[in-house]
């Protein structure tokens, strides 16, 4: 089960941080939005972070199921 199918399951949100702006549109696809970038200081150039959440999606009765049998 991956981490995703859990977070549905248990009506949990979701989050990363990706420093690679082309990496976003992939992570969209997974149902991944944008809510805010941060800088994180760590030597002489910071590096910008863009936070991205993934809230809980509806999970069918039949996969409920499925999981409640492994």
């Amino acid at each position: 089960m991956g981490v995703d199918t859990k977070a549905d399951l248990e009506n949990r949100a979701t989050y990363l941080e990706s420093s690679a702006h082309s990496n976003m549109a992939y992570y969209e696809k997974y149902g991944f939005e944008q809510k805010i970038d941060i800088q994180l200081t760590r030597g002489p150039k910071p590096i910008k972070l863009h936070i991205m959440v993934r809230e809980p999606q509806a999970v069918a009765e039949s996969s409920k199921r499925k999981v409640g049998q492994l």
